[in-house]
């Protein structure tokens, strides 16, 4: 199957009004509830006992707090949970509680710290057999490994998060990984693979109907058909994903990717209408990582037009992303004002600003925590010859992507090098 002649049906069984209702249900009995949901659970712990049930009650109020952006009594009231859960021996209650733990960390952006709690959460998880826990952990950590471009790590972490959600047949869990693999896959511009797995998550959506997987769905098959420059498809799959995502922080997202779309397809005053609109939805909502996405998006569309502009949008977007601690979101500032720059002349500061895209490294590799995941055992009982073969086909697949990726670090470095010194 080649990658030109794939089609999708974009879910004709998934109503988009259907999901839509879902997702709006959703959210107005959140945010009723929640409130009731809280006070309820404080009650509760007063009267509570230091047993498992006082455990459990901790993580339900993490998790409700932290629904309710209360991050530092999120992480307070799970840190109660696992110190009590530890204590007692309680392994399953000590795994949710590293896990709401990190999820408090990732909301305010501390990566090696969300790395420390959820290889904790995936011990715990491990110990008492819980492949269900396993894997969705799995797939978080290959998520904090993602977003800050170690792509091939990434794949590993989620290629083992599958693995374990299809041995359990877990539907949730496997559709919530499927379309980060195929996103990998695009990132490593492997787009028939890609768009395999995008393909593999379509089948399941008319059955789960679940508004969030169906928008990542789209999304994911969007940034594909983008990256092969099938640009009416990839608008077609936005135009579908938007209106879900309304009252979401994927909203601002979508219409980032519509404005990059719509200046591939030549109309600019329209790309720009969408970045624009992109970076306002995102500034409301301080949503500080589309909001820098949004700049960079800006600043990429003026740096041939506008020099002073383009660099005021990225010296805007390099003071967020070094509040943010992204690395990727570095690189792309970083190559944005070296092309700006070398489109005004002034090579000297081009090649410094392309100095600086290349020295930014993926320092989210801490060896010490890489280690202890990847020497975890998952040696259960009674695992049949079947599972391991299983495993090892994930493994073999793992080690052809990250020769594959190292390929493209090696002659991507050389090309941008050959372009420094051709401008200098």
């Amino acid at each position: 199957m080649t990658e030109g002649k794939r089609t999708f049906s974009f879910c004709k069984g998934c109503s988009s009004s259907v999901i839509l209702t879902a997702v709006l249900l959703f959210l107005s009995m959140g945010i009723q509830a929640q409130e009731t949901q809280i006070d309820s659970l404080i009650n509760i712990l007063e009267k509570g006992k230091r047993d498992t049930a006082e455990v459990n009650t901790l993580n339900l109020l993490s998790l409700a707090v932290l629904s309710n952006e209360d991050i530092e009594s999120a992480i307070a009231y799970a840190r109660k949970a696992s110190d009590l859960a530890a204590e007692i021996n309680y392994e399953a209650g000590r795994a949710l509680a590293q896990k709401y733990i990190g999820l408090g960390h990732y909301y305010q952006g501390n990566y090696l710290a969300v790395m420390d709690h959820w290889t904790q959460s995936l011990e715990s998880f491990e110990k008492v057999r819980d492949t269900s826990g396993m894997a969705n952990i799995l797939n978080n950590l290959g998520g904090v490994y993602l977003s800050q471009g170690g792509s091939d790590k990434a794949l590993d972490y989620y290629l083992q998060s599958l693995y374990f959600a299809e041995k359990t047949k877990d539907t949730f869990r496997i559709t919530s990984v499927l379309p980060n693999i195929g996103a990998v896959y695009g990132d490593l511009k492997d787009y028939e693979k890609a768009l395999e797995y995008f393909e593999r998550l379509e089948n399941y959506l008319p059955a789960i109907q679940n508004p969030q997987i169906t928008t990542y769905y789209y999304m994911g098959v969007g940034e594909i058909y983008n990256k092969l420059e099938q640009y009416d498809r990839a608008l077609e799959a936005y135009q579908w994903a938007l209106p879900l995502t309304e009252n979401t922080s994927d909203y601002a997202h979508i219409l980032k990717e519509m404005g990059v779309i719509e200046n591939a397809r030549g109309n600019r005053d329209k790309a720009i209408e969408y970045l624009n609109l992109a970076y306002k939805t995102a500034k409301e909502k301080n949503q500080q990582l589309e909001t820098l996405n949004s700049l960079i998006g800006l600043g990429g569309m003026y740096k041939n037009t506008n020099f002073k502009k383009a660099v005021d949008l990225y010296e805007e977007a390099e003071s967020l992303a070094v509040e943010l601690q992204t690395n990727k979101g570095l690189r792309d500032i970083y190559q944005g004002l070296s092309e700006t720059h070398a489109a005004n002349g002034n090579f000297n500061k081009a090649y410094e600003y392309q100095t600086k895209f290349l020295a930014q490294k993926d320092s989210i590799y801490n060896i010490e925590t890489d280690d202890k995941i990847r020497g975890l055992q998952f040696d259960f009982e009674n695992q049949q010859n079947q599972d391991k073969i299983g495993l090892l086909n994930k493994e073999k697949e793992i080690a052809t992507l990250q020769a594959k990726r190292q390929k493209y670090v090696i002659y991507g470095t050389i090309i941008s090098l050959i372009l420094v010194f051709v401008m200098a």
